[in-house]
């Protein structure tokens, strides 16, 4: 018997019983993202340094800037962390992230 030639009754349960058959299985999502969770604590990479170093950041200016003088650099620091670099020129400013994460131009004048 051709399955194109049945029912459409029959094709639907077919289907059905397929889908039936195939949904049994459970998955435990939950203990399987616990050890995912337990493998990345457990690995030897180390940590990672996210800090942008005041030369990184003095790069940056220099490749975007040109040859605008620096007249000044303050870091904004919070407990122990640089936050942002501003850069002071005399004719403006730039605000530069301290963290690798974000994007590294915060704010101009």
């Amino acid at each position: 018997m051709n399955i194109f030639s049945c029912s459409c009754f029959t094709r639907v349960a077919i289907l059905l019983g397929v889908v039936i058959i195939s949904s049994c299985e459970q998955v435990d999502l939950d203990g399987e993202l616990t050890d995912v969770k337990a493998g990345f604590q457990n690995s030897s990479v180390g940590d990672i340094d996210y800090n942008v170093s005041l030369r990184s950041a003095e790069f940056l200016i220099q490749s975007t800037e040109g040859s605008k003088e620096i007249k000044s650099i303050e870091p904004l620091v919070y407990e122990g962390d640089t936050l942002m670099f501003i850069f002071n020129f005399e004719d403006g400013w730039q605000v530069i992230s301290g963290d690798k994460r974000t994007e590294p131009f915060i704010a101009s004048d």
